[in-house]
C-alpha cells in the first residue's frame, strides 16, 4: 500500500512537471500558457504587450506587428540569464530561440523560417575560447563574487575591435559614490586581465569611460617605438641600422 502511495506521487509529481512552461520546447505560441500567471504590475504595457510573474520567474510577450512576430523573453529574479523565443504571428510557429547571459547572446542559437523549418545555427561564442563559464569561475576565483546572482552587483558585457575581442567586467561597490568601481578588461581568447581602473562616481555625472581608457592603451602599447637624433625621427629598425653604421665609421 505503501509503494502504490509512493508510486502515485511520483505519478502527480512527473505530471506537474510536463505541465511547467518551457520556452525553449515551446514550438508553437499561444498565449494561453500564461493564464495562471500573474501580471506583472511593475511594466505598463504598450499596445497588446504584456508582462507576466510566477514566484521568481518573469516573462515578457513583445509584439511586433511589423514583423509579424511576437517575441518572448523570460528571465529570473536571482540571475542574470534570458532565454528567447520568436514567434511568427501568422503560423504561430517559433522561428528565433536562444539565451543571454546580462546582455550577451551566447550558445547556439537557432532560426526557424515561419513554417519551422531550420535555416541556421549561430554560434554565438564562436569567437571566444575563454567561454563565459570560464569567466564566471575566474571572477568567482579572483574577485570572490558569483556573476551568476544579481545581487553580487557584477556585471559582465563583450565587445571587439580591430579583430580582437574582450570582456568588460565591472564590479560594483555597495556605494558608487564612497568606494571605486573596478572596470576589468579581459582577453577573450586566454582569460587574461588586460587593464584595469577604479572610478568613484560623481553624483553629476562622470565622463571617465574604462573601455575609451583601455582601448587608448593599447594604441599607445602598439605605438611604434621612434627615437629623434638631430631633428630626425627614426624609426626602431632605422635607429639600429644607424647606430651599426656609426659604430663602422668609428677608426679600428
Amino acid at each position: 500500500m505503501k509503494t502504490f502511495y509512493l508510486y502515485t506521487l511520483l505519478l502527480l509529481s512527473l505530471g506537474c512537471k510536463a505541465q511547467e512552461f518551457d520556452l525553449r520546447n515551446m514550438k508553437r505560441f499561444d498565449e494561453k500558457v500564461f493564464k495562471d500567471w500573474e501580471v506583472n504590475r511593475q511594466y505598463v504595457p504598450i499596445g497588446d504587450d504584456k508582462y507576466f510573474k510566477k514566484g521568481n520567474r518573469r516573462i515578457q510577450l513583445l509584439y511586433d506587428y511589423n514583423d509579424n512576430e511576437v517575441r518572448i523573453e523570460e528571465s529570473d529574479t536571482i540571475t542574470p540569464y534570458t532565454r528567447w523565443a520568436t514567434y511568427n504571428l501568422e503560423t504561430k510557429i517559433q522561428t528565433i530561440v536562444g539565451q543571454s547571459f546580462f546582455n550577451i547572446d551566447y550558445g547556439i542559437w537557432c532560426f526557424y523560417s515561419k513554417i519551422g523549418k531550420l535555416e541556421r545555427k549561430v554560434n554565438q561564442d564562436e569567437n571566444y575560447k575563454f567561454s563565459i563559464r570560464q569567466l564566471i569561475e575566474k571572477v568567482k576565483k579572483e574577485y570572490h563574487v558569483d556573476l551568476e546572482l544579481k545581487e553580487e552587483r557584477g556585471y559582465v558585457s563583450r565587445f571587439n575591435k580591430n579583430g580582437r575581442y574582450y570582456y568588460h567586467l565591472i564590479l560594483f561597490p555597495k556605494n558608487i559614490y564612497d568606494e571605486p568601481t573596478q572596470d576589468i578588461m579581459i582577453d577573450g581568447q586566454t582569460g587574461k586581465n588586460l587593464f584595469k581602473t577604479d572610478i568613484i562616481h560623481k553624483r553629476g555625472g562622470n565622463r571617465r569611460d574604462p573601455v575609451y581608457e583601455f582601448l587608448e592603451s593599447l594604441k599607445e602599447k602598439n605605438k611604434p617605438k621612434t627615437t629623434t637624433f638631430n631633428g630626425k625621427t627614426y624609426t626602431e629598425e632605422e635607429w639600429k641600422a644607424f647606430e651599426q653604421e656609426q659604430w663602422k665609421k668609428i677608426p679600428s
